[in-house]
């Protein structure tokens, strides 16, 4: 992303570089939520060897997991091979998960296919838990300190509330 600074005015008594940093920080938060980004996630070709009694458990496991099963064939011996697609993030521990359905007889090879958007109402829960750690981490940040930015000698000091606007939880006096 790139960002232009069309106009701006500084003083040398009152303009300091946090005040600049400050305002770019704030337009590149304001640019981003005007542009509604998506979270993308990795989306993986997968193979599954399994036995052929496994077929069926192999299958509903992988559509359990938000994936796609676009078909089967036989292998060598007693043995399918099931491929698809699914989500990177739901194959964390897949091994163990494909050894407790196939008997220890099952293994997988994965590649990566593409990116895809998350699911809004999975976007909505970790733009929510990302926040709620970022607050905490502000809160932290900020306990018993004052954040005043000068914008300009005629304008008054103003005194932003810091973590998005919520009061650092501190009984210390002069928080913002």
């Amino acid at each position: 992303m790139r960002v232009t600074v069309f106009d701006g005015k500084s003083h040398s008594v009152d303009s300091k570089e946090v005040a600049f940093i400050s305002a770019g920080r704030k337009a590149f938060i304001d640019a981003v939520l005007k542009a509604r980004p998506i979270l993308l996630e990795p989306i993986v070709d997968i193979e599954v060897i399994t036995p052929e009694a496994a077929m069926g458990d192999v299958i509903g496991d992988l559509s359990a997991k938000h994936g796609q099963v676009h078909g089967t064939r036989t292998a060598a011996g007693n043995t399918v091979v099931v491929t698809g697609q699914v989500p990177l993030s739901e194959l964390n521990d897949y091994q163990s998960r494909l050894n407790a359905i196939a008997g220890g007889n099952g293994i997988y090879n994965i590649q990566l296919s593409h990116y895809d958007a998350v699911p809004a109402a999975q976007q909505e829960q970790m733009a929510s838990l990302h926040k709620n750690r970022a607050t905490a981490r502000c809160h932290e940040r900020h306990a018993g300190h004052v954040v005043r930015i000068a914008l300009h000698q005629s304008a008054p000091n103003i005194s932003p509330k810091p973590c998005g606007g919520r009061q650092p939880e501190s009984n210390q006096p002069g928080n913002v």
